[in-house]
């Protein structure tokens, strides 16, 4: 059972109860991106889960689905503060961020890979979100 522990300010107890991770850490990156926000000072920050493969600091990631390339500026996690890592690998949940511009450049549920050493196929089940709106009626 985890617990929080007032007088060290972390939690305590707990374990892994789920499957570990299947992908490889050996393997060509392919991460998928959950969440993202847009910072002032650091620009787009992405949440991401990395399924195979590794992401550090210098590495050059695509996003699939518009092709841009950004060189990653930092990693990390959050536990439950912002704690910057040197990489997260396959099975490791993370942010990082890459001067990203626009918070639309990295879509929730697409791909990040490797531009050096990019996965044969990206994870199943990106749809670009289409935008709509609701208008008033006056009966």
């Amino acid at each position: 059972m985890l617990r929080w522990d007032r007088d060290h300010r972390h939690f305590r107890g707990g374990g892994c109860e789920g499957p570990a991770p299947k992908g490889r850490a050996d393997q060509p990156l392919r991460a998928l991106i959950f969440d993202s926000w847009f910072d002032s000072y650091r620009g787009v920050i992405v949440l991401f889960r990395v399924m195979e493969g590794e992401v550090k600091k210098g590495t050059k990631v695509p996003i699939f689905s518009n092709k841009k390339i950004f060189e990653v500026t930092s990693t990390g996690t959050f536990t439950p503060h912002h704690t910057e890592v040197t990489s997260l690998r396959a099975g490791e949940v993370g942010f990082l961020s890459a001067a990203i511009k626009e918070v639309g450049d990295a879509p929730v549920g697409d791909t990040i890979l490797d531009a050096d050493n990019p996965a044969t196929e990206v994870l199943a089940g990106f749809k670009e979100a289409k935008r709509w709106s609701l208008a008033a009626s006056s009966q």
